[in-house]
């Protein structure tokens, strides 16, 4: 028997000299130390127990001031779970049975030796400490949406749960008794069997995808787990087995999976077989241009620049692009790393920029720490004020703010100039792919589409806010997944 200490022991007990006697009984137990906080009668046990005392056990006297028989023990149970030990001065097993079926865990005459009230408390104390275990093991097993079976060592079907009825489609009268080789698919060959029995009654486990048939006959992939339950002399005593319907994920990753090849496929085409062209066009312009004579060349001048320069447009537009469908493919492993450490090397790259146009950049301090792709992180801030100095206004000094803010709760931060702002109808049109809505500066359209993108990679969101033309705007978003 495995040795329990430090038991909280809730003894209920109107006599006097009885409740002593019992004291110096526990007392008496090396094995264990006992907590005891005594009551005479039930209210003022639950006295006790309002204020917080949570027992581990009660031992309990049937005649009390305010309850006697049996029905004491039904109060009692009402005012906790932990088990009860009844104490009476009645050797009677008619009194015991009473007692057991009214919610008494065990029964002791009073008066009896030390080691039978350490025995008692011991199992009874073990038992309800199984019987915890086992009520868990039922819930688990009765509600869990995986499916569940259970076998006895030759394999039959002892029980299964709903989820297991709702994926093979088969009752539960249906299922028990059977040997689980009804499911078979036919997708397996002999030796994928002979793998998995190999393995499971080597390693006491498997888990693995396997096909199976649901009733109506349709067949699906499931994510299998059969686990070996042993006796204490080793031998196999039961199977457990979970199984997960996978087949609408599987679905799903076939498919990401193809739309994955075809965006490779995609920039293979857009890095190459687009951009030759340009790359023709660009060589036969410097040709044209070598070739036509310095007196006719002015007068074609005009129009080989606008040639070129819709040519260096597209192979803007296609290089934007680019950045934009392989970005994915360009993280870099997630560290930790001081707010006000990334705003400052982005300022520092973006120095020259800043000075240009005299922009002035306030920084609200912040001890905030973020995680997550740093370089994927700066590109944020980086997109957003480039975005701002780029949308400058000209009748003031350029000025942008960054910093954070409380949102119920949540973390925002915030990028807010003093630019041109944006009408309200542009305000969600801004963080498409390609949108400009000033051509008259240069630019694929790609930042704020990216900065969205990057936002999207923590869970977070973004938006922006304008009182309209010439009020500013702010950029708001958030990284749930950063800010951790």
């Amino acid at each position: 028997m495995n040795k329990i200490t430090n038991i909280s022991v809730l003894l209920i007990e109107d006599e006097p000299g009885d409740a002593d006697l019992l004291r110096l009984q526990l007392q008496e137990d090396r094995r264990s130390t006992y907590e005891i906080n005594g009551a005479a009668s039930l209210a003022a046990a639950k006295q006790q127990m309002d204020k917080g005392l949570v027992p581990d056990i009660v031992l309990l006297d049937l005649n009390l001031p305010d309850s006697i028989g049996p029905r004491t023990v039904q109060c009692c149970r009402e005012l906790t779970d932990a088990p009860i030990v009844v104490l009476t001065g009645l050797d009677s097993i008619d009194a015991t049975s009473v007692a057991i079926e009214s919610g008494a865990d065990d029964y002791l005459t009073k008066g009896g030796d030390a080691n039978a009230l350490h025995r008692a408390i011991h199992y009874t104390l073990m038992r309800h400490h199984r019987d915890v275990d086992m009520r868990l093991a039922a819930t688990v097993f009765s509600h869990a949406r995986e499916g569940v079976f259970i076998t006895d060592a030759q394999g039959n079907i002892a029980d299964v749960n709903e989820g297991f009825c709702q994926i093979t489609g088969y009752s539960r009268q249906e299922a028990i008794g059977r040997n689980p080789r009804f499911l078979k698919s036919g997708r397996h060959d002999r030796e994928f069997y002979t793998e998995l029995w190999t393995q499971l009654l080597l390693h006491n486990h498997w888990s693995g995808e396997m096909w199976n048939r649901r009733k109506d006959g349709e067949l699906i992939l499931e994510q299998v787990s059969i686990s070996v339950v042993r006796n204490q002399r080793g031998d196999v005593h039961n199977f457990v087995c979970f199984r997960t319907d996978i087949t609408e994920r599987k679905v799903i990753e076939s498919a990401l999976k193809l739309k994955s090849e075809e965006m490779e496929r995609f920039i293979g085409i857009v890095s190459h077989d687009l951009r030759s062209p340009l790359i023709t066009i660009q060589s036969f312009l410097e040709l044209i241009e070598k070739a036509i004579p310095y007196e006719v060349h002015q007068q074609i001048d005009r129009d080989l620049d606008y040639i070129k320069g819709a040519t260096e447009r597209m192979d803007q537009l296609l290089s934007a692009l680019l950045q934009f469908t392989r970005f994915d493919q360009a993280q870099t492993l997630p560290r930790a790393k001081a707010f006000s450490a990334i705003i400052g090397e982005t300022l520092l790259v973006l120095n020259g920029l800043i000075k240009m146009y005299d922009v002035e950049i306030i920084v609200e301090p912040s001890l905030l720490i973020l995680h997550g792709d740093i370089l994927q992180l700066g590109q944020i801030w980086q997109n957003l004020i480039e975005n701002a100095v780029k949308y400058r206004s000209s009748q003031v000094r350029p000025t942008i703010e960054i910093g954070t803010l409380s949102q119920q709760g949540e973390r925002v931060f915030f990028v807010r100039d003093n630019g041109i702002g944006i009408k309200k109808e542009n305000l969600d049109r801004v963080f498409d792919l390609f949108a400009q809505l000033d051509r008259s500066n240069e630019g694929a359209g790609l930042g704020l589409a990216l900065v969205k993108k990057i936002i999207s990679l923590y869970n977070g969101r973004i938006w922006a806010e304008s009182e309209g033309a010439g009020r500013g705007s702010c950029f708001y978003f958030t990284l749930p997944l950063a800010t951790v």
